[in-house]
Parts: C-alpha cells; structure tokens; sequence
C-alpha cells in the first residue's frame, strides 16, 4: 500500500492542529502517548482481552472509527519524523502473531521503541515496521478501501473540529 496521499492529508491537519495550538515544537512524545491510548481505546471496543465477560465486540464501525485514530497518530508521528524514506514507501501488512494480546503487546512495545531511538535510519526503520503492524492488526476486520475511506472522513471531522474550538 502506498500511503503517501495519507501522510499528506495527515500534514495538513498537524499544520491546522499546530497552528490553532500555537504549537512550535515536535510533539512525538504526545503522539506516541496518543497512538498507544487510541489503540487502547481500539481494544476495548474489541474486547479480546476481557476474558472474565461474555459480552461481544463493538460495532464493525464503532471499532473502525477507534482503529483510524490510530492510523491518524502513527501518519502524524511519521510526519514529525519527516522522512522521505517512509512518505514514498509501499507498506505491506505485518502480521506475525496468532494472538490478539501478543498483537497488541508487540504495537505497544515497538512503539515505545521507536520513541527511544535516536539515530535516524534505525528510527526510520522501526517506524516502518510499527506502521506495518497496525496495518496488519487492522487488516483483522477491515479491508485498506474501508481505513482508507474511514480516515479522510475522520480527517475532516478532525478538521471540523479545529475550526470550532475543538
């Protein structure tokens, strides 16, 4: 999948976000707290973890609403890291685990690697690889025509609600 169309429209909202929040440094910090709290919010809707309920999963919409959040911080975070590297790249899904838990364990963990990375090659290397596995952890439910048209509408909620004080 090339996401390059979704890195740009993504900028446009982080410039809109930093401009109505006055905001003039890299916020990554924010954005990996932000990633790992959206696909934390993506897998209560799931419920693959609460073993002591009988109650199912959420709406395929309310969890595909949950899961662009997601794929709004990682483009976000990508943007901040500011690479050619990763913008023009074909991402494929990584999908290397039977298990939901490991899945979600292994987003969280890689993504706090990639936080604690300082050399520019590895980081982008390891922002390719965390990227892959949230697709791959989406691609579960959804097919990419459904993230892809489920984000440009969240984009222009997100866009919406900057223009109203949000």
């Amino acid at each position: 999948m090339i996401l390059k169309e979704m890195f740009e429209t993504q900028k446009k909202l982080d410039e809109h976000i930093n401009k109505n929040h006055k905001i003039k440094n890299n916020t990554i910090i924010k954005k990996t707290v932000s990633l790992i709290v959206e696909l934390s919010e993506c897998a209560n809707e799931i419920r693959f973890f609460k073993f002591w309920s009988n109650k199912g999963p959420s709406s395929k919409e309310v969890i595909l609403e949950e899961y662009v959040d997601v794929i709004h911080f990682a483009l976000s975070i990508a943007n901040s890291l500011n690479s050619e590297y990763i913008f023009n790249r074909d991402y494929v899904n990584r999908l290397d685990y039977l298990s939901l838990e490991l899945i979600f364990l292994d987003i969280i963990n890689t993504t706090t690697e990639l936080y604690n990375i300082k050399e520019k090659g590895l980081i982008e290397n390891k922002f390719i690889e965390l990227l892959e596995k949230i697709l791959g952890f989406g691609s579960i439910w959804f097919s990419f025509k459904e993230i892809e048209t489920a984000y440009y509408k969240k984009n222009a909620i997100n866009h919406n609600r900057q223009n109203n004080g949000y």
